[in-house]
């Protein structure tokens, strides 16, 4: 059997430690990793590793929209302690969810990951969690779950995310054969990527309805697409990346398009861009494909070369979780050539390497292909009785582990050929019937050829004449269309033979150069050390005279001049230190002071509407009082109660406004007093919207000029949480006082204030359009008595207390994201206990 195509590859690795899903397994796992989180205070990997397997646990389970938020979460915390595997993690859900839509897409995740664990002791390891992936789920359901989750992530304008829930939209058409569809969704999911800067991830759809377009044969469709492919790749500046997708593209002229010099084309430019970086982590995974590719257009030699250079890359890297099926692939390439002996070498170094496969299922992956060639080397050498319990070792392994779609066409035929060497033709005849009736819904000609032939031969051992020489015109008529593919193959081949011959003079230029660099570096080298050395050696000598002599005169006047400066610096530092003491105290009470000057401000503003109110109604009731005594001297009684009750009314509203009032004072009292250092559940909408108000008509009362555009965006239904709203709103005044000064000249000044839930906590944002902060300012902002302000307008002490107010006060965290020139978006996690 030869090696694995690309997408019985990818097939099979989607349910690599997978087992047949159970009956609703996912309630107690989500609730067990939920625990785990709410036990867990200190923000570190361990927080990262359990979000990830919620998100996993949750995808799992269709909830997509609770799925993606865990791994957004996972994914911000991994970036703010700079844990690089977070980012593989991330990576690894992406490529489940996005993959579970096309296999393009899974795979290219998969090949990104390595970027992330290259340089980490920390290796990925496999998450037992896959045990309960689910395999087969209802198309049209998980379509239902995807867009309640895609209006979500539209409501806040996540456009990145949608663009992936569309794509995988858009693969659960294509299962349901709603091609349209398909192509509808795929194409909002391109259009979406392009928008948000990921062209590489457009890329991976537009192969992956490349797919679909080649299934309804519309040519013109695939060659739009193929174009617009390219347009991106000439795009990308990253050399990696321009790579990785050259790889892609390769792979799918290959698959399914079956423009197999195209392909190569590709695939080989992928192979020498890697090399002149020296990248070799992806590199591996392209010179893996070129074997297999090579080996399926019958060059076993350049195939075996390449699967070498796999194994060589994998060892450099350390990845050796797949050298055990790399080195058994290679023997399948050495049994055509007949190179027994080497065979059997490759086949031992691959048994080897068995055991650092982590997956039982890949275990047994690897233990099947290994008999397998280990039955196929026998066979070649006639040892027909050992070769058949191989394979038939290998039937009971693809039974036990649902492998049988992969080799049962290929054993029957094996332990037909046996059977007929060891003079058993029934059974020989029985297993090649067997084999003969699998191959022909293959679509392997190769096969074909050899079924067809083993039955005639069996026939004509048995004395069955007639069956054999039907057989015999069966292959007849098979090997005719094979040479006649052959002769239209004959260009391709050619080609591909041209293109490996290019590529290997520019990888020996390459080299070339190289080690014509690393000469000409080391001859440098040679020249400046020995300049060098000699350079030295005379600055040594006189540098030891010169030091002596000075150190005698110093040595004296040092010691006394040490004695007088150390007194000094002491009393300084203590009358110093002394004044700092003082002089906080006091700037933390003007802080504290300033503060509650501007709210009072707002608050003022605020209160005169209804005292206005309050004036205005009680002037126009007294003109109704003497209208209705008016009408009461003329014994206009009906007149009279009419004016009594528009009297009545304006009562009401005196009353009402009155309260207002009242309601404000309370608030102002409220907000003065203070802090009392005891958590209230507190509406945190509530709060941020009175805040804002506050603020905006405080500085307004300050700066008649002043006027700024505002507006809130709050999550529904936020759940109440607990906070010292003294404290906080000290923090939220201080915020969107600094985003209305930041918008101070700048044209449709506009202040926003966002709330959102997520996992374990609660996010509110202050974000403005002002002229933003330089990376400079950012790593000042939060540290005492640091201002941008004019002197005499801010002590520099709002934001530091603030972030103690949050950190310390509320075990939150407050963070900043600002453009030079565009805006600042100050962000505030409270956590939900």
């Amino acid at each position: 059997m030869k090696t694995l195509s690309l997408t019985l590859f990818l097939l099979l690795m989607r349910s690599v430690g997978f087992s047949q899903t159970r009956l609703n397994p996912y309630k107690i796992k989500i609730d067990s990793v939920q625990n785990l989180l709410n036990k867990t205070s200190k923000e570190d990997t361990t927080i990262i590793r359990h979000l990830n397997d919620l998100a996993l646990l949750f995808s799992f389970d269709m909830q997509f929209e609770r799925s993606i938020l865990a791994a957004k979460q996972a994914r911000q915390l991994s970036k703010k302690l700079n844990y690089l595997k977070g980012e593989g993690l991330y990576l690894n859900f992406m490529g489940l969810m996005s993959g579970n839509g096309f296999y393009i897409s899974f795979y290219y995740f998969n090949i990104k990951k390595p970027l992330f664990y290259a340089n980490l002791k920390e290796k990925e390891e496999v998450n037992k969690l896959m045990e309960i992936f689910p395999q087969k789920r209802d198309p049209e359901k998980e379509i239902v779950k995807l867009l309640q989750a895609f209006k979500y992530f539209e409501r806040h304008n996540d456009k990145e995310i949608m663009a992936h829930i569309l794509s995988t939209v858009s693969f659960n058409y294509q299962k349901l054969n709603k091609t349209n569809e398909s192509i509808e969704y795929a194409d909002r999911a391109i259009k979406l990527f392009k928008e948000t800067g990921l062209p590489e991830l457009a890329f991976t759809v537009s192969l992956g309805k490349i797919f679909v377009l080649h299934q309804t044969k519309k040519t013109k469709e695939v060659n739009e697409v193929e174009n617009d492919a390219k347009a991106i790749i000439a795009n990308i500046k990253d050399d990696r990346e321009r790579a990785s997708l050259n790889f892609l593209l390769g792979a799918t002229y290959i698959y399914p398009l079956r423009k197999t010099a195209l392909g190569f084309e590709y695939l080989l430019k992928a192979d020498y861009e890697l090399e002149k970086m020296g990248e070799k982590h992806l590199r591996s995974e392209v010179v893996l494909f070129l074997g297999d590719s090579f080996d399926n257009v019958g060059m076993y030699q350049k195939s075996l070369d390449y699967f070498k250079k796999a194994i060589e890359l994998g060892i450099e890297t350390k990845n050796t979780d797949n050298i055990a099926l790399t080195y058994v692939s290679a023997v399948f390439e050495l049994v055509p050539l007949k190179r027994w002996d080497e065979a059997k070498l490759f086949l031992g170094k691959s048994k080897s390497f068995t055991n650092r496969i982590k997956d039982k299922r890949m275990r047994a992956l690897a233990d099947a292909r290994q008999r397998d060639a280990a039955g196929q080397i026998l066979m070649g050498q006639g040892k027909y009785q050992e070769a058949l319990q191989e394979f038939l070792q290998v039937n009971k392994i693809a039974k036990n582990w649902d492998m049988e779609s992969i080799f049962s066409m290929y054993m029957n035929s094996y332990i037909a050929q046996c059977y007929q060497g060891l003079g058993d033709l029934k059974k020989s005849l029985a297993f090649a019937e067997k084999s003969y009736q699998q191959v022909l819904s293959s679509g392997d000609i190769r096969l074909q050829i050899n079924a067809s032939l083993l039955l005639s031969n069996v026939h004509e051992d048995l004395g069955n004449f007639k069956q054999a020489y039907e057989y015999l015109k069966k292959y007849r008529d098979i090997l005719k269309e094979k040479e006649e593919q052959d002769i239209d193959n004959l260009t391709t081949n050619l080609a591909i033979e041209n293109l490996v011959q290019k590529n290997e003079q520019q990888k020996a230029a390459l080299e070339k150069d190289k080690l014509i660099k690393e000469q000409e570096n080391k001859n440098q080298r040679w020249w400046l050390f020995s300049i060098a050395a000699a350079l030295v050696s005379s600055f040594i000598f006189l540098y030891i005279l010169y030091r002596n002599n000075q150190n005698k005169q110093k040595a004296n006047n040092l010691l006394s001049r040490q004695k007088e400066e150390i007194n000094l610096q002491r009393d300084k530092a203590e009358k110093a230190l002394s004044q700092l003491k003082s002089t906080q105290t006091q700037l933390i009470q003007s802080e504290k002071l300033a503060s509650l000057g501007e709210l009072t401000a707002g608050i003022a503003h605020e209160i005169q509407n209804p005292l206005n109110f309050v004036n205005n109604f009680s002037e126009v009731s007294s003109e109704l009082v003497v209208e209705m005594n008016q009408e009461l001297d003329k014994g206009a009684i009906n007149e009279a109660k009419a004016i009594s009750n528009d009297l009545k009314q304006n009562l009401e509203k005196i009353s009402l406004h009155g309260k207002r009032a009242s309601s404000i004072v309370k608030g102002m009292l409220e907000h003065s007093r203070a802090s009392t250092g005891i958590k209230e559940l507190t509406d945190i909408n509530t709060l941020s919207d009175e805040y804002l108000r506050l603020t905006y008509h405080g500085l307004r009362a300050k700066d008649k000029s002043f006027n700024a555009n505002f507006k809130t965006d709050f999550e529904p239904n936020l759940p109440k949480i607990e906070v010292i709203p003294q404290d906080f709103g000290r923090v939220l005044l201080n915020l969107i006082n600094n985003a209305f000064y930041a918008t101070k000249g700048v044209k449709n000044p506009l202040v926003e204030i966002k709330t959102e839930r997520v996992v374990n906590g609660v996010i509110i944002t202050v974000k403005d359009n002002g002229k933003g902060m330089s990376e400079e300012t950012k790593a000042k902002i939060f540290q005492p008595f640091f201002t941008t302000k004019p002197t005499g307008e801010g002590t520099g002490l709002g934001l530091s207390l603030a972030y103690d107010i949050i950190t310390k006060g509320h075990g939150g965290t407050i963070e900043v994201e600002s453009v030079e020139g565009e805006g600042t978006e100050f962000i505030v996690k409270l956590p939900i206990v």
